[in-house]
């Protein structure tokens, strides 16, 4: 599978299983085990919902965030990353 092709599978992962705002613990577990296994380190903070990832090393350093967050949906799912679970 190219990296493309590993992204957009994550990407449609991570779509069909949402969780609300601040519960994200499986998307976070799930992330965690996506970049480890990409060979990052994760900086041990106690985060239930978030990590932080050392990428490379050197002088100079740049932080990036992302937040993923999500509201209670009824809307009924009509795309390939439509969600699985209900929410």
């Amino acid at each position: 599978m190219s990296f493309e092709q590993q992204l957009i599978s994550w990407r449609r992962e991570l779509h069909q299983n949402p969780e609300l705002s601040l519960q994200e613990v499986a998307t976070t577990a799930r992330i965690r085990d996506w970049l480890q296994s990409g060979g990052l380190t994760l900086l041990p903070y106690d985060l239930k919902t978030g990590l932080v990832a050392e990428v490379g090393s050197g002088d100079k350093v740049i932080a990036l965030r992302r937040t993923s967050t999500r509201c209670p949906s009824r809307r009924r799912p009509v795309c390939l990353t439509a969600r699985r679970i209900k929410g």
